[in-house]
């Protein structure tokens, strides 16, 4: 599915039953049309969207550069990405309700 805003997955989530509370706007990361993050059942949740999918490519690689050369070891967190816009959560269960509410690919 793909989402315009932050605002647009926001008010997909809470249709679904996944309300996300105080939703507020951060500052956006290189390749980041808009980024914000909220709460769902007292998790953080962050969402990011990108302009397309080339630019949500070129985030994920450079995150992963970044994590690699890193010397402790740190599993990726919980995920949910769509064609042009990633949510990230604490718990794999959250990102499951977050993907069966929104849609997106969990984990990639």
């Amino acid at each position: 599915m793909a989402y315009g805003t932050g605002s647009e997955i926001v008010a997909a989530l809470a249709s679904h039953g996944v309300p996300c509370a105080n939703p507020r706007d951060r500052r956006p990361s290189t390749n980041v049309k808009q980024q914000l993050g909220c709460q769902v059942d007292g998790q953080d949740v962050l969402i990011w969207l990108f302009d397309d999918a080339p630019a949500r490519d070129r985030y994920m690689q450079a995150v992963t550069a970044i994590v690699s050369q890193l010397n402790v070891n740190i599993d990726a967190p919980a995920r949910v990405v769509g064609p042009t816009w990633i949510v990230v959560t604490d718990t794999p269960e959250l990102a499951t309700r977050i993907q069966a509410a929104i849609g997106g690919e969990l984990g990639r």
